[in-house]
This record gives structure tokens, sequence and C-alpha cells, in this order.
């Protein structure tokens, strides 16, 4: 008998206390202590602690499973994987409807987006690796990935228990190798940062010039709390100009935004404990937000209306005016509530819907004017992760990476989830990143890239 095994025999004749598992696939009853092995039939004793070697415990047993299902699920895509010319015969209904007038052009695009995305191939190509000279080989992981609103250049942060460091990268199209892209041009962007303080928000800031690449980024958890406005370096110049900074004393710093409205311009916010700030950079005014006292995790600034919507740990979601602040309820104008601590938001580019998730796994699109949730998507996992929700630059995909590792893309239309991507490393404590676009720019294909750990992945459209 195993060393592990309770002598629990499980067969045909079951118990009468229903503690025992038949072959044909019965419920088994949970045992606290044990666990049903499917395989052996048999329970199990769940050993307490680590100290043993080898020891079965519920955490490796988890561990496991998941393995198992992401092995499996890997497997059955293997038969299903569809020629480039069965994916394009599959459009044929859809562009006959198009011709007889039953659908838009602009219905059209959705449609067969969505299903060139429910056809990913599940098997990536892996990208070569990046220089680093911050990192030796054993640390520092993929933490974030972002593309500019020119889908050119790829922003990513790397970081470890100790540092976090970010770097530019630009998106080109192998010309030998089709449906391929490639990342190029890796620069390391310096940051003023001490040990033990980690990047907790990044992001490319939008501007006039196509050129002129600025990204904000907010730096806590060390002896001083950052937030800073840097122009990465270009072809010309290669410096790096920080042009703005903002020093947060004792408070730490959970994100940041800048405005890209013009009626605000040079606005800064920030998330910080108990309050959201709004600063002016040019005028070096610095006004206190409504935030119901609670923690801000997640900030947007709207376009076409002065108003900043927060995201707090109480689960609420506040739009708050920027022409009148007095730091009080009447500064809200508009209040939303998600299940639990709010993680990310996103304005749609008709700012009059916004999507928003949560660590409950809940992600909803919000239509503003009325205060209602039209939409919900369903099948997110999250338990208790800052985890961002991201939307592509056609707005007909919304996709995010779970607390489980599994990358889901849905129809942001529907609500249909389009397709589940398991990662393609073993299960580790570290999410993946993961960018998705129809098309990069320099005539690349669209895919999706994952950055799991030290490594990038590419799936292909």
């Amino acid at each position: 008998m195993n060393a592990g095994s309770c002598g629990m025999e499980t067969g045909q004749n079951a118990s009468t206390s229903g503690t025992s598992a038949s072959t044909n696939n019965a419920a088994v009853k949970e045992i606290p202590g044990f666990y049903y092995d499917p395989d052996k039939k048999r329970y199990f004793r769940l050993l307490a602690g680590h100290n043993n070697f080898n020891p079965l415990t519920r955490e490796n047993l988890d561990k496991k499973n998941a393995e198992k299902k992401r092995l499996e699920m890997l497997k059955d895509n293997l038969p299903n994987c569809k020629p480039q010319n069965k994916q394009n015969f599959s459009l044929c209904p859809l562009q006959r409807r198009l011709q007889n007038g039953q659908l838009t052009s602009r219905q059209f695009t959705r449609y067969a987006q969505e299903q060139a995305v429910s056809n990913f191939n599940l098997t990536p190509r892996k990208l070569d690796n990046f220089p680093d000279r911050y990192f030796d080989q054993e640390s520092g992981d993929i933490s974030f990935l972002q593309v500019d609103c020119n889908l050119r250049n790829i922003l990513m942060v790397l970081s470890d228990d100790c540092l976090s460091r970010m770097w530019q990268g630009t998106i080109t199209c192998d010309r030998s190798k089709p449906r391929m892209m490639t990342l190029s041009n890796w620069r390391v962007l310096n940051i003023i940062s001490n040990r033990n303080t980690k990047i907790t928000s990044a992001s490319w800031v939008s501007t006039e010039d196509s050129e002129d690449l600025q990204v904000i980024y907010s730096l806590s958890g060390g002896p001083m709390n950052l937030i800073q406005l840097m122009k990465c370096p270009t072809e010309e110049d290669d410096h790096i100009h920080i042009t703005y900074s903002y020093e947060s004393n004792h408070e730490s710093a959970w994100t940041c935004a800048w405005s890209p409205n013009p009626l605000i311009p040079g606005y800064l916010s920030i998330g910080s404990n108990k309050k959201a700030l709004v600063v002016d950079t040019i005028s070096a005014e610095k006004r206190k937000v409504f935030t119901n006292h609670s923690d801000v995790l997640a900030q947007v600034f709207a376009t076409k209306n002065p108003v900043l919507y927060n995201g707090t740990r109480r689960g609420e979601i506040l739009g708050c005016d920027l022409r009148s602040v007095t730091e009080t309820r009447s500064d809200i104008n508009l209040r939303l509530r998600q299940k639990v601590a709010v993680c990310s938001v996103r304005l749609l580019k008709d700012e009059n819907y916004l999507v928003a998730s949560d660590m409950s796994g809940q992600v909803k699109l919000w239509d503003l004017r009325q205060c209602l949730c039209v939409q919900e998507y369903k099948e997110h996992h999250n338990r208790h992760s800052y985890l961002p929700i991201c939307l592509d630059s056609t707005e007909n995909i919304l996709y995010g990476v779970g607390q489980d590792r599994y990358t889901r893309l849905w129809s942001l239309k529907e609500g249909r989830l389009l397709r589940t991507i398991p990662c393609p490393t073993p299960p580790s404590p570290i999410n993946p990143a993961v960018v998705y676009s129809q098309q990069w720019h320099n005539g690349a294909p669209g895919g999706l890239l994952l950055g799991v750990q030290r490594d990038l992945y590419w799936y292909p459209l």
C-alpha cells in the first residue's frame, strides 16, 4: 500500500456512507484531510506541511491537475488546427451576406475577426530572446506588455523580488517567414530605482507627434515613491529625458494616468492610499479627489469631457468632474458598483461605455448614460490579483489573462468567449502578459504576443 494511502478502497459495492466512488464516474464525496484519485480509485491522506520528502499536499495536487488540464487542451487542439485555406473558405458565407446587403462592411470585419480569433492555433512560435544587461539568467520575469497607439512599439516591464526595469522594442515584419513578426531595436529605459522598489503602473502616453514616444510610470515600495513622465529614446536622440517627476513620500502609488484631454492638458492623476491626486504639471497645482476613503487601484481620463474615473478597493468606479474639485461627495457625477476591488478600467472610443474588471473575475461593460451593465464577460479567473483587461485597437476584441494563467478573448459586442489559450509553459506563480492586435505596424500580421517568465511567444492569426 502507498505510504500516503489511508487504505480506503472503492469499487462497485459502494458503502452506505456514500464516501466511495463507483466506476461509472459518480460524484465522489470530499473527506477533510483526504483526496480521491480517480485513476487509482482510492482515497489518499493529505500530508500537512512541506517538511516531508515529496509531500502529498493540496497545492501539489492542484498544480498537477492544472498541468494535466493544460496538456489536454494543447493535445486536443492539434487535430483541430485549420489550414489557412480552410479558414478563408469559411469566410465565404460572410462574403455572400456582405454582397447581398445583409451585412455592413463594419459587421463583416467584426465577424471575420471574431472567426479568426476563435481559430487561434494554440501552438505558438517562440521569438528570439532580447538582450538583458540588468538581470541574470535566473531572475526577472515579464510582468507587463503594452503596444503604443501606432501599433509600432512594445513597452515591457521585467520584475523580480527586488527590482523592476522597463524595455522598449520595435515591431517588425519577418519577410522570410509567413505570418511571423519580430521584435527588434530593444532599448532599456533606465529609471531612478532603488532596491526593493517596483514599477506598479506603466503605460504609453498619447501625443500629437507619432514620433514622440513618452511613458508614464509609478514606482513604489521603497523609501521614495515616484511618478515620472519619460521621453523615450529614438533613432535621432538616443538619450532618455525625464520631462516631469512627482515625489510622493510615505504614500504608495498604486497607479497613475496622463490626461489626453485637450480641455485639461498636462494633468497627471495618482491613485494612492485612501485617495486620488490630480496634479496640473504646468501650474504645479495639486488637488485631492474624493474616493470615499478607499485606495485607488485603477484610473482613466476621458478625452472629450474633463472627467477622471477611479476604480477603488471597495469595488466602486467613481467619475469625478475636474472643473470644480471640492474634495467632497459633490465631486462625484457617476458611481458604478463592481463586486469587489476594481483592478482595471478602460474607456471605449465611444466614451459612453466603459469596461471594468475586479478581483473576483467579474468583467462588465457599462453604459455610463444609464449607469447600467449592458454586457458581462464570463469565465475570467481572478481571486485576489491585480490583472488588467485590454481592448484591441479595433475595439472588437476584449482580452485578458486570468489567475489560472489562461488567456481569454471575448467578443466585445456579444460577450461570447471566442478562445481560451493555455500558457505555453508549465504552471508557475508568474502570470503571463499579453498584447493582441488585428494588424501591426510595418505590415506585420495580426496575432497575439505573450510574455511569460523570460520568454516571448507569438500566436499568429
